[in-house]
């Protein structure tokens, strides 16, 4: 999922890790490719937004946050209540949306996150 992403990014590395950690989840408890498909989905359905900071101390909340986001997502799917294409950035191409967000959307989002922190 981070591959499209980029190098620099104003996206929250912990949104990707949380996915990763419901779709082992899922994996253990035997579910299927599509499964895990939907558990990936419905994770980052919830968090993709999320903005890095900086490696800050925020992070372990971040990082709690995705991952109950990730086993959420797991949860939705096991009683097949997914995210469907046009709930928000969810779509036929779910990650590329994502990849797409966190290149293009949060270009200025990241000139304004370094502003905020050589301020403090």
């Amino acid at each position: 999922e981070k591959t499209p992403i980029g190098v620099l990014s104003a996206f929250c590395g912990a949104v990707s890790a949380g996915a990763g950690a419901g779709a082992g989840i899922a994996y253990l408890h035997g579910a299927t490719l599509e499964e895990i498909g939907h558990t990936i989905t419905n994770a980052v359905g919830v968090t993709s937004g999320m903005i890095c900071d900086g490696a800050k101390a925020s992070c372990a909340g971040k990082i709690a946050n995705s991952v109950e986001a990730g086993i959420i997502g797991y949860n939705m799917c096991k009683t097949g209540k997914n995210y469907q294409p046009g709930d928000g950035i969810v779509g036929q191409e779910t990650l590329a949306n994502v990849g797409t967000l966190a290149k293009k959307g949060m270009e200025k989002t990241n000139e304004v996150i370094i502003d905020i922190m050589i301020k403090e």
